[in-house]
């Protein structure tokens, strides 16, 4: 087994708004996926969100990578 199976690795990115956080992550799991690690997103929320209506940002990271 590789080494990235047996010791996942855990990372955040933080920034302003609109300052390309959401292009980033797509770009990294794009990658990531390509090079055959498996990956897991979580985005965090600090306000109240309708959880049916997707932010169009948001559903960039959803949509399956090219």
């Amino acid at each position: 087994m590789t080494d990235h199976y047996q010791h996942p690795r855990v990372f955040g990115i933080s920034g302003w708004k609109n300052s390309g956080k959401t292009g980033l992550a797509v770009r990294l799991v794009s990658e990531f996926t390509r090079r055959g690690y498996k990956i897991s997103t979580i985005k965090h929320a600090h306000h109240d969100f309708d959880i049916d209506k997707v932010a169009p940002t948001a559903s960039a990271i959803a949509r399956p990578a090219p």
